[in-house]
């Protein structure tokens, strides 16, 4: 398997570790499409994610936290369907996911991002318990009321908050609470 390595990715991770930030987004554009782009560096291997916007399509591609590189194959169906959404035709220059990589790769030098926060990712990671509810507004210490923490709760708050905020909820019987009315929404500080 070909394998396309990310520079840049060597360039942005001092910058989001001097801000604290394990879990970035941005954005960038390619031909007809417009993307939201997620660097998660909480897990291993860290994860390149894509959510086309407007289009419900999303997709993650693992990266190597050594040597910075991701397969340069995508599934056929993630083709396809990035093809469809960059206005591609299946005639004319044929377009590789080494390219859409490419491209990707000169988009992150320099950029400018901020932490990518549970709203950013609501829309592409719709899988979890009350996926409407994609405002944080605070913790629930279980053990005061004899509770246990559900799986499904963890499962967002990895999805969501990331690895940090799941194994600290897992060991301390913490859930993660949300709601779906802004105006309740609080800061997230890991319990």
């Amino acid at each position: 398997m070909a394998y396309f390595k990310l520079t840049s990715l060597s360039e942005l991770l001092p910058r989001m570790e001097a801000v604290e930030v394990d879990r970035c987004h941005f954005r960038f554009g390619l031909h007809r499409g417009e993307f939201d782009a997620f660097v998660f560096i909480d897990v291993d291997p860290y994860v390149l994610a894509f959510g086309a916007i407007g289009k419900n399509f999303y997709f993650e591609v693992p990266v190597n936290p050594r040597t910075l590189e991701t397969p340069g194959v995508f599934a056929t169906d993630v083709y396809y369907k990035l093809c469809e959404i960059l206005g591609l035709g299946r005639s004319g220059p044929r377009f590789t996911p080494s390219a859409f990589l490419a491209h990707v790769n000169e988009a992150m030098k320099g950029v400018r991002f901020r932490r990518a926060a549970p709203r950013d990712l609501a829309p592409y990671r719709r899988n979890v318990e009350e996926s409407e509810k994609i405002w944080f507004c605070g913790w629930r210490d279980n053990t005061t009321s004899g509770k246990h923490v559900t799986e499904e709760n963890l499962e967002k708050t990895r999805k969501w908050l990331g690895e940090k905020a799941y194994v600290r909820c897992k060991e301390r019987n913490i859930s993660s609470c949300w709601t779906d009315d802004a105006t309740r929404a609080k800061e997230i500080d890991l319990p």
